[in-house]
């Protein structure tokens, strides 16, 4: 018993050419087919000779790049009727371009529109060749054996580009985050200084409490439901010793008080009969308006807390903790500064004023 042969013979998709107003062109043309048709569009053609004649059309298109491109090519946006738009002649490689209104994109070797008299308004568009046997696709349109070099060419390119990029956004992102709890943990150590006579080791206590969240993430659910386990073998309370390490380090953060200063407790300084310590005094400050001698303030003013962290924020992201500090160090002249950048890490700042509610200790000032 003979089997017959039911396989049907693959179909060829017809020849196509490029026409300009109503007449052939003599460019073979054809429509970007799939997703790596469109991505790749000219670039896996050779620079001349044997892509010489060939069209390729791209629709949807508005805008086109030539990154990973060896030449340069013509590129023409049309409209939905196939009306030019726009012409970009020789746009050269690692170039975007773009047209308002653009529905389709043509590419074209270079110098073929100037050679076709293409312009503004003119009429492109696709009909069939009959000219050309549709089993035999025209060569100047074929894919060619450097198909695999562009691809990887393009891939690479992509790498080079796409990924250090990448890698600086997520590294910017924790940067902006780490830069927010930054200035919300410095907000409570001068709410916590404001409390205690401006005690410096209370303002870390809290500064280190509020950065928590920098050195382990909480889990949310936990966290409100009061159950978060905060001791010393939790996540929790090894992240409070992660950040109390840190804050307690005087090369990765600095705590200065700026206001009250050396020159207000010279001029407002107390003896406290309740601890036996020198403070400035916190009470009956409607009544005492005279500015002093030194600081120039009034008690008042000298009532003020003032505070500001640098803190040497650590980098993670490959080739960003590297490049960056490289860049910043032309830039930041302070010695601490230096340091911190030879650690891979950046230094961020914020700083917070609040009203004393506590005489201010004077042995606490210029800490």
């Amino acid at each position: 018993m003979k089997l017959r042969n039911t396989t049907r013979p693959k179909l060829r998709a017809p020849a196509m050419r490029l026409v300009l107003d109503g007449a052939a062109t003599g460019l073979r043309a054809r429509d970007a087919r799939n997703f790596l048709d469109r991505a790749l569009g000219l670039l896996r053609a050779p620079p001349a000779g044997q892509w010489a004649g060939c069209a390729l059309r791209l629709r949807p298109c508005a805008a086109v790049h030539t990154f990973g491109m060896r030449h340069p090519i013509d590129v023409v946006f049309v409209d939905r009727h196939g009306t030019v738009l726009r012409i970009f002649p020789r746009l050269g490689p690692w170039r975007i371009a773009g047209a308002r209104r653009a529905v389709a994109a043509w590419e074209l070797p270079m110098g073929e529109a100037m050679r076709l008299g293409i312009e503004r308004g003119s009429r492109l568009d696709l009909e069939a060749d009959v000219a050309v046997e549709a089993a035999t696709p025209p060569p100047a349109c074929a894919a060619s054996r450097q198909d695999g070099v562009a691809l990887v060419e393009f891939l690479l390119a992509a790498v080079l580009v796409l990924l250090p990029l990448t890698f600086a956004t997520l590294e910017l992102a924790q940067l902006m985050v780490a830069r927010h709890a930054l200035g919300y943990a410095t907000f409570e150590a001068a709410r916590t200084g404001a409390l205690t006579g401006a005690s410096p080791s209370r303002m870390r206590a809290a500064l280190a409490r509020a950065l928590l969240p920098l050195f382990a993430p909480l889990d949310p659910v936990a966290t409100l439901r009061g159950t978060a386990d905060d001791s010393a073998g939790g996540s929790s309370g090894l992240a409070l010793a992660r950040a109390t390490t840190e804050v307690l380090r005087p090369d990765l953060t600095r705590l200065v008080i700026e206001n009250p200063t050396p020159a207000a407790a010279a001029d407002f300084a107390a003896m406290d009969d309740d601890t036996g310590r020198r403070v400035i005094p916190n009470d009956g400050l409607e009544f005492r308006n005279p500015r002093g001698a030194n600081s120039g303030q009034t008690l008042r003013e000298a009532n003020v807390l003032a505070i500001r962290v640098r803190y040497c924020r650590q980098l993670v992201m490959p080739g960003v903790r590297e490049f960056v500090p490289a860049i910043l160090r032309w830039n930041l002249s302070d010695p601490r500064d230096q340091a911190c950048l030879a650690q891979g890490r950046v230094p961020i700042e914020a700083t917070a004023v609040v009203h004393m509610q506590s005489p201010v200790e004077v042995d606490a000032l210029g800490s």
